[in-house]
């Protein structure tokens, strides 16, 4: 969630019918209820990998979105907070998009992973293409505020 980022009503009922979707259950746009002046909530279902599910509160005031899982499971709030960058990203592009936690912690791996590798590696021309792999890493990294 992001104080800056602001949805429109439209963009918050796609962002709902995403989550339903990643959730394999059918979107229903008229259970997104107005319950106040530029207040929006969306009551659903998470479903994880076992098909266990938690009841979740997805909400939206003055453009800002935010969610409860009922559960408190840290695993669906991780979720819905990539669906959610992603979705900010599908609306309002790339440029100047902060990375989900998850997708920097992904990338912070990858790039402990290249260093140690790295050290391992004799070929001249792979030692090279790990360096390479290296810099693409570390300026993502810079520009998503992770290094």
């Amino acid at each position: 969630m992001s104080e800056t980022i602001r949805f429109s009503k439209e963009q918050f009922v796609q962002f709902c019918k995403a989550f339903d979707e990643s959730n394999a259950f059918d979107f229903d746009e008229n259970a997104v209820e107005e319950i106040g002046p530029n207040k929006y909530r969306y009551c659903t279902t998470y479903r994880d990998e076992y098909n266990y599910k938690s009841p979740v509160e997805l909400r939206m005031e003055d453009g800002i979105v935010s969610w409860d899982v009922q559960y408190g499971w840290d695993y669906a709030y991780e979720e819905i907070e990539d669906l959610y960058w992603r979705m900010v990203r599908e609306f309002f592009g790339p440029d100047g998009m902060e990375l989900s936690p998850k997708e920097l912690r992904v990338i912070r791996e990858a790039y402990a992973i290249l260093k140690s590798v790295r050290a391992m590696v004799g070929d001249e021309d792979d030692r090279a293409r790990l360096k390479d792999a290296l810099h693409f890493i570390e300026c993502l990294l810079m520009e998503y505020g992770g290094y």
